[in-house]
């Protein structure tokens, strides 16, 4: 599935950039000696903080500068919570086959119509039960939308060997969360991008009448 462009990367940047130079004036300290201590490239902090550099630095990057300054990330999440291999990560949906010979079918199709983006998923975990979504609804995603605070979106979380798992969660403005009561799902992502990418919104969700 290929990564959109969007104006969330953006936020991220703005704010992971604020975030370093609230560092840098707090500290004293240079970007060069602040990656030094935190053992990350010199020259990937100078370059991010070009104004016109348009990446963003990756979630591993800023949990070693994290902890290095003693400081949490940008989103108030504390450093001891962010988990920095993403393998093994469940995957909270997969795609919804629309030749799929099941009772939604039909109101799926219905929904999506002719909309330029719309994608459907089903859900395979509890990640969003307290949201009133279960397993075995198909969630409509709207690929081209930007994400709002609160809104449930589908996102990508890639580990290091570029592999991915499609998760659904709650936004919060940089941080995507679980609404459950399942604590093996209820570890934050850090939203950077790269590692963790929001891949579109939830407008629409359908549940078998077997529910």
């Amino acid at each position: 599935m290929a990564r959109p462009k969007s104006t969330a990367r953006a936020e991220v940047r703005d704010t992971q950039r604020a975030w370093l130079r609230q560092i840098v004036r707090d500290t004293g300290k240079s970007l060069t000696q602040i990656a030094s201590e935190a053992q990350v490239s010199h020259t990937t902090l100078t370059r991010f903080d070009r104004p016109d550099y348009s990446g963003t630095l990756n979630t591993l990057t800023v949990q070693q500068i994290a902890e290095a300054m003693g400081v949490e990330p940008p989103g108030g999440i504390n450093p001891a919570e962010l988990p920095v291999r993403r393998a093994g990560l469940q995957r909270d949906a997969e795609p919804f086959a629309m030749n799929d010979d099941t009772d939604p079918r039909g109101a799926v199709k219905a929904l999506i119509g002719n909309r330029a983006g719309a994608a459907p998923f089903r859900m395979r975990t509890r990640a969003l039960e307290l949201r009133g979504y279960l397993p075995g609804d198909v969630l409509i995603v709207d690929m081209n939308a930007d994400p709002r605070e609160g809104d449930i979106v589908c996102a990508q979380v890639y580990d290091f060997s570029g592999n991915a798992e499609t998760v659904m969660r709650v936004y919060e403005k940089l941080v995507l969360t679980a609404a459950t009561l399942d604590a093996e799902l209820q570890k934050p992502l850090l939203v950077d991008g790269e590692r963790v990418v929001v891949m579109g919104v939830v407008t629409d969700m359908v549940r078998t009448r077997s529910r």
